[in-house]
């Protein structure tokens, strides 16, 4: 009843005295907020003022504080410097042709095109709206035919510019991925790490209490500074196209010349194959570690030094890339300030870069350009004469101190010149790569072919040392051994006759494959093997340079099911040189420094040897350890080596003909390695000068020339220029001559 009655009163009161309590209440409550943001406002006022009075001063000398940028300063690569003073490779300041990613990227960023043409527009432009239009189309039409523009100014093909171009914007594009994947990472791994308190997790939760959820929003993408940064195109540019760019600046909004720090082969082609190139470091940005058991694998990698290495020019064949940590020069650091408005201040130097050590090679310059020079020729001489060659024929020659094993010469033929790598000279590069001929490919240490007849050394002191060897015992040559369409010697093939009653210092000095054939019988054929790898076939020689063949010595026994069983034919075979035998040039250089210097097995060098580095800067690598052959001695090396000799020196030698007027007592040994029957045999001839007090060793290897006459005729060449250079007497070859300045 009392409820009734107080709804009945209630409805009897007047309306208007509702309303004006209730806008009584929501007055009331008004106040109660004004004064509350009063408060809150009056706080940070407070705060404001006490921000001002305490840190205010501060505050203002940070904004004032310039912008800092850090940009790296290349160190200067060591230089490759020839025993007698020649500079062979040099670092250098070159001037290169620049362009902002912006312009080079493609599909073109829109924001940037939108400002790049607000720029161009005054504020005031009572046609603005249509001159912005105007002014992007132009820009947009400008960095589309800018490549081809720069292509013309600069001589080079288009091809080669627009291939660049993509590259520079796959390695930005990489870098901005792995930048901002690397961002994204580090936000998961916090976000999952945090433990959150209850005041935290309340005032996180709070906005969804008060207000509607917001849609999710992706974090903004992160711009690299190499998406703001001038990147070089073309580089090495001539003076011409400097001073067309730097006089007309207004021509070419995004272009720069900027200077580098450029290699430089002054002697072009000369020595190619040991120097070797530069090119890109193989590291991919932002690609894992190697090493997946290691801690740091699991972590973010740093992009911007995966791409610095990237961007980084290394050693990638010949002594560039063996004694790359050597050469290489140790990056400076330099620190640019701008003001807030991009306008540059200063700039302080952070470190100091720091050139890379010098090399001094056991090279001479003189010779190498001899030994180069006549291996050209001989191989055009038997370009215009023989009817079958190879089409990627060529040659090597390799000359070294018999005592030391310092490399005097090691040639190659056909070669390249590493300025091509140098300029990025992408057309010529293309060229070197699809030539048949492979100039890239160092044949000196890694062409292993069969070495023919020049074997017969190793041959002949596998028999020396087996019990009841007679060397002075005869055998009859009758140009065969038991057929005349086989096993025969090229006295028989050329002429029809055969060697007669032969030992083994005649059987060398004429070559008689006969007298080996059948003294293979009596030759185990493991024993045969076991030589050869003694005296430094089947392996590495253990050269300074990067990717050295190391042949192959047959083994006696299949190693396969479906590999045929080792026969007394194969024995033969190998005795002489051939089966599936094979060798480097350098081996075979090896072996007749071996038996020169009385059986010790030098290693060889290309770099001189000496102490770890000295005050100049120049790097010496300890000197290698030569080992004594075992099993060989003095009587064994004394009957080969006159057998040698009478190579040269006997009427009858096979190297007469081309040795004998030489004026210097030569010993080598001529070989002729069949490939089959479409294609010239391989030449050999390898040796050691003087006969007598031997100083240099040398091989000469032709592929696919036919006769060893050949081969010789250029070793005749060689020996006469080692004479006259005074590198068979006086100071030893291995000696230095101080490096002349560039």
């Amino acid at each position: 009843m009392r409820s009734e009655l107080r709804l009945t009163l209630e409805s009897a009161r007047p309306r208007s005295s509702l309303n004006e309590e209730t806008v009584a209440d929501s007055g009331a409550r008004m106040q109660h907020l004004l004064l509350l943001f009063g408060a809150l406002l009056l706080l940070v006022f407070c705060r404001v003022v006490q921000l001002e009075l305490t840190q205010g001063e501060g505050f203002r000398g940070v904004a004032a504080r310039p912008l800092e940028k850090s940009r790296p300063l290349v160190g200067t690569r060591g230089r490759i410097v020839s025993r007698d003073g020649v500079v062979l490779a040099t670092d250098g300041r070159i001037a290169s042709l620049a362009v902002h990613y912006r312009y080079l990227e493609d599909p073109p960023n829109t924001r940037w095109l939108r400002r790049q043409a607000r720029a161009r527009v005054r504020p005031d432009d009572p046609q603005r709206a249509a001159r912005l239009m105007a002014e992007q189309s132009w820009v947009r039409e400008y960095r589309d035919t800018l490549v081809d523009q720069l292509a013309r100014l600069c001589g080079r093909p288009i091809d080669d510019l627009q291939a660049e171009q993509g590259k520079i914007q796959k390695r930005v594009r990489a870098i901005a991925a792995a930048v901002n994947r690397a961002r994204d990472q580090r936000q998961q791994l916090s976000a999952g790490a945090q433990s959150l308190s209850a005041w935290q997790t309340w005032a996180t939760a709070a906005p969804s209490w008060l207000f509607a959820a917001d849609d999710p929003r992706v974090a903004p993408r992160i711009i690299v500074a190499e998406e703001l940064d001038y990147h070089v195109l073309v580089p090495d540019v001539p003076l011409e196209v400097i001073a067309e760019v730097e006089s007309h600046p207004e021509q070419y909004p995004g272009v720069r010349i900027v200077e580098q720090s450029g290699r430089h082969y002054p002697r072009g082609a000369l020595a190619a194959n040991l120097v070797g190139h530069l090119g890109m470091a193989d590291e991919i940005a932002g690609a894992p570690s190697a090493d997946s058991a290691s801690p740091a694998a699991s972590e973010p990698q740093d992009p911007r030094r995966s791409e610095r290495l990237t961007e980084k020019l290394v050693g990638r064949m010949g002594l560039e890339r063996q004694y790359e940590r050597e050469l290489q020069g140790r990056d400076g650091l330099v620190v640019d300030f701008t003001d807030h408005s991009g306008r540059w201040l200063s700039s302080r130097r952070q470190a100091e870069p720091a050139a890379g050590a010098d090399l001094v090679l056991t090279v001479d310059a003189r010779l190498q350009q001899l030994v180069e020079e006549r291996l050209d020729r001989a191989l055009a001489m038997a370009d215009r004469s023989d009817a079958v060659v190879h089409s990627a024929a060529g040659g090597a020659v390799v000359i070294m101190d018999v005592h030391s094993g310092a490399i005097l010469a090691s040639a190659t033929a056909p070669r390249f010149n590493p300025n091509a790598f140098a300029r990025r000279d992408t057309a010529a590069i293309e060229r070197l790569l699809a030539d048949p001929a492979h100039p890239l490919f160092d044949r000196a240490t890694k062409m292993a072919i069969p070495p023919g007849s020049v074997f017969k050394v190793v041959t002949a002191l596998a028999l020396l040392a087996e019990p009841g060897f007679d060397p002075w015992a005869t055998c009859d040559c009758q140009g065969y051994l038991s057929r005349p369409d086989r096993e025969r010697c090229q006295i028989f093939r050329r002429f029809g006759v055969g060697h007669g009653e032969t030992d083994l210092s005649t059987a060398l000095a004429r070559s008689c494959n006969v007298y080996f054939f059948q003294h293979a019988a009596q030759l185990a054929p493991a024993r045969l093997a076991d030589w050869a790898l003694r005296l430094g076939f089947g392996r590495a020689s253990g050269v300074d340079l990067p990717g050295e063949a190391s042949g192959f010595v047959p083994h006696t026994l299949p190693s396969r099911a479906d590999e045929p069983t080792w026969k007394l034919v194969d024995t033969q075979a190998f005795a002489i040189g051939q089966s599936r035998l094979t060798a480097t040039p350098l081996q075979i250089a090896r072996l007749m420094a071996a038996v020169a210097n009385g059986g010790t097995l030098v290693t060889p060098h290309v770099v001189a040897c000496g102490a770890e580095a000295n005050a100049h800067g120049t790097f010496y690598p300890p000197a290698a350890t030569n080992h004594p052959i075992q099993g060989l001695n003095s009587e064994q090396l004394a009957v080969v080596r006159r057998a040698l000799e009478r190579v040269v020196e006997d009427p009858e030698g096979t190297a007469y003909a081309a040795l004998a007027d030489t004026g210097l007592a030569v010993a080598g040994k001529t070989g002729t390695a069949e490939t089959g029957a479409r294609t010239a045999d391989h030449a050999w001839f390898a040796g050691y000068a003087p006969a007598d007090a031997p100083r240099a060793a040398f091989a000469v290897a032709l592929e696919h020339r036919g006769s060893a006459d050949r081969a010789a005729a250029l070793a005749k060449e060689l020996v006469q220029g080692l004479e006259a250079l005074g590198l068979l007497a006086g100071p030893a070859p291995a000696e230095l001559v101080q490096a002349d300045e560039p």
